[in-house]
């Protein structure tokens, strides 16, 4: 009975399997957005897409937003915070703020910067490729994503975002 039990089981199971197509030709999928561009700068405000870390700074809230930058919020009136900048740095997940110091990751360099009351902004020092590859990971997939995507290609640049693309011959799925 235990054996005609577990083969029916198994006939169930292997009915509920759905092959996916290996290397379709014309599928809706992803594909990476690629920068060269490594400048750090102060632009205009800009909406919050994908909230990261929040860091206070009397007066100030730091929003970071992944693989972006950081959005600056004045937050003299606590019930009222106005967004009023964004600290545009490719590539940051990370950032910590020590008086008017915020020391942040630039994709796999390690970057200094001196803000003066969020008008203008020095990048102090750089040290390149501080961070492994492994820990910038999260950026070789398109994140909360699973389906087809364009394999990322180092050569061409770093990754900055994902487009949703009629993709050719995808070889990445996730």
């Amino acid at each position: 009975m235990k054996q005609l039990f577990c083969l029916g089981l198994l006939l169930f199971l292997s009915s509920c399997y759905t092959r996916i197509e290996q290397d379709p030709e014309n599928v809706n999928g992803m594909r990476p957005v690629y920068s060269q561009d490594l400048d750090i700068e102060l632009r205009e405000a800009a909406p919050v897409l994908r909230q990261g870390k929040i860091v206070y700074a009397h007066p100030y809230l730091l929003v970071n937003e992944k693989f972006k930058g950081i959005h600056i919020y004045d937050n003299t009136d606590p019930t009222d915070p106005q967004l009023i900048r964004f600290l545009n740095i490719p590539g940051n997940i990370d950032f910590s703020v020590n008086g008017n110091i915020i020391y942040a990751n630039s994709f796999r360099d390690l970057v200094t910067l001196q803000l003066t009351g969020f008008e203008s902004v020095n990048e102090t020092h750089r040290i390149k490729d501080h961070y492994e590859q492994q820990s910038l990971v999260a950026n070789l997939y398109p994140e909360d994503y699973f389906g087809y995507f364009e394999c990322v290609d180092p050569e061409k640049g770093n990754v900055v975002g994902w487009n949703l693309e009629l993709l050719n011959n995808p070889k990445c799925f996730r």
